[in-house]
């Protein structure tokens, strides 16, 4: 009898599966761990990045730069560069200076006023602007360091930053430039845009520092209808700088509003010269004063302005000056049509409050009155008599002007802040 077959355990399953080494389970483990970490930092910078994009509606307030130089030519200087830069952007929507103002007498604080960090911030909450921008520059032996930082207001987060360095003072506008483009990028301006909208600083401002010191002090002054101190700074900057077409439309403008006429028209011709030397925006500017304050061609400045408002959507300078120059030219459903639309976009703008925008809300109210009077003319005989007197009112207080009558050579000093304040 043939001894009894021994059953072979080599491929026999016990039914439980084999537990993995140590070694390949910490294999696994990190595997797993380096997955969740790539997806947290790519989930961090997704959201993070469309956070520091601003929305349609956002606004960003450019605050004073720190300059530690030493070196007084900066003061301003900079910031004046940062806001052509910023400003030739249709995407980004730049607080104007006006507005600024305007806060800071709310606060109780001089119109002249510096705006600090903390300055800046305290506008911004008060006037719910999301974003401001601080600038800071600083000597590095010969160098220079610049450093940009947009922040969100309302929390104090860093939305993008650009530190760069210019190896010398003559490189600085070339380097502000590339960091402000570079900054635009980061708040979630295309790259179409950027490329179409990125007229080089040193073609759009001034050939010199100097030049572009001046400009800003009599820009300041400007801005704050202080146009006798305005003049001698923005000569200067002429002076300086001979091809420097927005001192010489500004220049040009403060001329007009005191009345001399012939030295505005002087210098809006030599800026509508040079105007190739200017961003998009402030060519929109250069040209629509050209032909309102030079030609006298109503037909060209409206033109213009409304492909400016085409161009720049977000920009109320065009809405606006439309409004004065409709009312100017009688047309004034379409005034009080480009006014509103102004007012739609930023209910804080100032030519709303101003007695310009008060006029164009009377007129609204005339013609509300006007249609009464011919309703009570046709429904209510019996009153129509006593109706007639305020007919008479109503008509006498309507300006008479039409597009064909030839325009006034000075314009109404209530127009004059929101007119030229670009």
């Amino acid at each position: 009898m043939s001894a009894p077959h021994e059953r072979s355990t080599d491929h026999v399953g016990t039914g439980v599966l084999a537990r993995p080494s140590r070694a390949k389970l910490g294999k696994i483990m990190a595997v797993a761990a380096s997955v969740l970490v790539a997806a947290g930092i790519g989930a961090y910078y997704f959201f993070h990045s469309r956070s520091a994009h601003l929305g349609e509606k956002d606004s960003i307030l450019l605050a004073d730069f720190v300059n530690t130089t030493g070196d007084p030519v900066f003061d301003g200087t900079l910031k004046q560069a940062l806001a052509v830069q910023l400003e030739q952007s249709p995407y980004l929507n730049v607080t104007p200076e006006s507005r600024i103002r305007e806060a800071l007498n709310f606060m109780g604080r001089s119109s002249d006023e510096r705006l600090t960090t903390d300055v800046a911030r305290e506008i911004c909450l008060r006037e719910g602007i999301k974003a401001m921008l601080t600038g800071s520059i600083a000597s590095l032996g010969s160098h220079y360091v610049i450093d940009l930082n947009a922040i969100n207001a309302q929390n104090g987060d860093s939305l993008a930053r650009e530190q760069t360095e210019a190896d010398s003072k003559e490189a600085l506008l070339k380097t502000l430039d590339q960091a402000a483009s570079n900054l635009r990028a980061k708040l979630g301006e295309s790259v179409a845009s950027l490329q179409k909208f990125a007229t080089p600083l040193e073609q759009a401002t001034a050939s010199s520092l100097e030049a572009l010191q001046a400009f800003s002090v009599g820009q300041a002054a400007h801005q704050k209808a202080d146009d006798d101190n305005a003049i001698p700074q923005l000569k200067r900057a002429t002076e300086l700088d001979p091809n420097f077409a927005m001192a010489y439309a500004t220049l040009g403008v403060a001329y007009g509003n005191l009345a001399r006429d012939s030295l505005s028209k002087e210098n809006l011709l030599k800026a509508y010269e040079l105007k190739d030397r200017a961003s998009g925006r402030e060519r929109f500017y250069i040209s629509a004063h050209y032909y309102d304050e030079y030609t006298r061609d109503a037909n060209k400045t409206i033109e213009t302005y409304e492909e400016w408002k085409k161009t720049y959507p977000r920009d109320i300078v065009p809405l606006d000056n439309l409004a004065l120059l409709y009312y100017e030219i009688g047309q004034f459903d379409k005034a009080l049509a480009s006014a509103s639309e102004a007012f739609h976009l930023d209910p804080k703008d100032t030519f709303a409050k101003s007695e310009s925008g008060r006029r164009l809300h009377g007129l609204e109210s005339l013609r509300r009155s006007q249609g009464r009077y011919h309703s009570i003319a046709k429904t209510k005989p019996v009153l129509h008599r006593r109706a007639r007197s305020v007919r008479d009112c109503i008509y006498a207080a309507r300006p008479k002007c039409n597009a064909t009558e030839p325009r006034s050579s000075q314009r109404q000093r209530d127009t004059r802040g929101a007119f030229v304040a670009v």
